[in-house]
């Protein structure tokens, strides 16, 4: 073996030894994936397209994003005359259908100037796994990281979303205020915890939150990526490319901007030297979508709101990260005063 190849085959088995305990009991096809060789031979037992995936040129298997017992989300390079990376996403028995259902039917709408969706590759339903190609592009967060003035990438990555928030697609499941309010129902303890935040004052959060989503309900659907933050937009200098359509479904397209928002805001908090800069690209990019679709300014503070609650609670007992909870619900509190929501 090549000490390159050496070399790639040790980053994947100790991203993967990291990052997925083994074995998981709910995603048992896993285990094919912990190693390059073992997912090159599982490659070469299935049926696929051997000129799209040419298993003996498999480099590097990378575990992108994994929660037990639910799903898995795979990067793997392949050198030769593939020599790209494809997407391996490993889901509980159906959920693998519907993602690739989901993103079959949003491209069949398309194509489009200024959104672009990653193709369906291939789909082993008795497996639980949908493979993905790759889109090209840096990430909105790279972006913020790199550019001094980012108002090109953010008007780039406000159109991608007020074009797939237009579309006439259907989703098979819906979003509601009640569904955002049972996540923080489950997360809020997380908050109660923590001697830094008085208890009532977190109450009082949640229950304006939880008086005011009742906007979202009353709002046009639309297709919802459910999951949007900076490093799901891919920006190639011409369009904005959107990824993982996991969690897509019908709703209010405020909730899919509170969220983005509520990352900017999270990534504001965690590089105060560049949060001038973070908090004016957030504002441009409403401008930028609001040009393109009407938003519901009231029910967009509600959303972003909810959506920093959650990532305060997501944070609350992180190693390193803890002092991030109290000022992510510190801007949840401003959002909620009622000069913000009037």
């Amino acid at each position: 073996m090549k000490s390159a190849e050496a070399l790639s085959l040790g980053r994947a088995r100790a991203r993967l030894a990291r990052s997925a305990p083994s074995p998981d009991s709910s995603l048992p096809i896993l285990e094919n994936f912990r190693t390059t060789a073992a997912a090159a031979g599982w490659f070469r037992r299935k049926a696929l397209d051997r000129s799209a995936f040419h298993p003996e040129f498999l480099e590097e298997v990378e575990i992108l994003r994994y929660r037990p017992a639910r799903r898995c989300t795979l990067r793997l390079r392949f050198g030769g005359p593939a020599d790209r990376c494809v997407y391996v996403k490993v889901c509980r028995p159906g959920r693998a259908e519907r993602i690739a259902r989901d993103l079959e039917s949003l491209r069949a709408l398309g194509p489009w100037p200024d959104l672009r969706v990653p193709p369906v590759l291939a789909l082993v339903p008795e497996e639980g796994i949908v493979i993905l190609g790759e889109l090209a592009g840096a990430g909105l967060d790279e972006r913020l990281a790199e550019v001094a003035d980012p108002g090109r990438e953010v008007v780039e990555a406000a159109r991608a979303i007020a074009r797939l928030h237009s579309l006439p697609l259907s989703c098979a499941r819906t979003w509601t205020a009640a569904d955002e309010m049972a996540v923080l129902r489950t997360r809020r303890p997380f908050l109660h915890g923590r001697v830094d935040l008085a208890r009532e004052g977190v109450e009082e959060v949640y229950r304006r939150i939880a008086v005011g989503a009742a906007l979202l309900d009353a709002l046009p659907r639309a297709p919802l990526h459910r999951d949007l933050h900076p490093q799901q937009i891919l920006l190639d200098g011409s369009s904005g490319g959107l990824v993982d359509f996991d969690e897509m479904a019908g709703g209010p397209a405020e909730i899919d901007l509170g969220n983005l928002l509520a990352h900017l805001d999270l990534y504001a908090v965690y590089l105060p030297a560049g949060a001038a800069r973070i908090e004016e690209a957030a504002r441009g990019l409403v401008a930028a979508y609001e040009r393109r679709r009407a938003l519901h300014l009231p029910a967009l503070m509600i959303a972003r709101a909810a959506s920093l609650i959650r990532l305060a609670c997501l944070y609350a007992a992180a190693p390193g990260l803890a002092d991030l909870t109290p000022p992510l619900v510190t801007r949840a509190e401003r959002l909620l005063a009622p000069a913000e929501l009037s």
